[in-house]
């Protein structure tokens, strides 16, 4: 139902109670690093798990844990942005000259850097933050073989005709 289609003293009381919770609900942190639902459920599971196995949750080892899948999860979305970019380049743009191709590449490189110093966390997302550099930077030596290669073909003179 819609709220106007409820009794007034009902639906006063609904955003009442609504009101009261926003105001005073806090979002769950670890290590002053606020969770989200993905982590939080991570974080209970290992608890369970460790409670079930019938030993003391270990709550550094679950947090590292959490740690590593929101960087492995920023890595992979970093490289989504940066294959994106890829992709378009390759389906639409090609042949470009090495300048604009590196345009093409540092814009990338910076999107998905951003992304992934937004989303990684702990202490291991420096070494997440190397693999996502090393990653994008094997496709950008793909991408200008790939460049290389469409210059030729579209370029090549057969000087057998001539």
């Amino acid at each position: 139902m819609d709220i106007d289609q409820l009794r007034p003293e009902f639906s006063s009381q609904i955003i009442n109670l609504r009101r009261f919770i926003l105001n005073r609900i806090r979002p769950k942190t670890m290590n002053h690093k606020p969770l989200n639902g993905s982590m939080y459920s991570e974080l209970i599971q290992a608890y369970i798990e460790a409670i079930n196995e019938g030993a003391v949750p270990n709550i550094e080892n679950a947090w590292s844990s959490v740690c590593k899948n929101e960087c492995m999860k920023a890595m992979a979305e970093g490289m989504d942005i940066y294959d994106a970019l890829a992709r378009d380049i390759t389906n639409n743009k090609l042949p470009l000259n090495n300048e604009d191709l590196k345009n093409y590449h540092v814009s990338g490189k910076e999107k998905a850097i951003s992304l992934f110093k937004k989303k990684a966390i702990g202490e291991s997302s420096d070494e997440f933050l190397r693999e996502l550099l090393k990653k994008i930077k094997n496709k950008f030596a793909n991408l200008k073989l790939e460049n290389e290669s469409e210059f030729n073909v579209r370029f090549s003179i057969d000087f057998s005709l001539i």
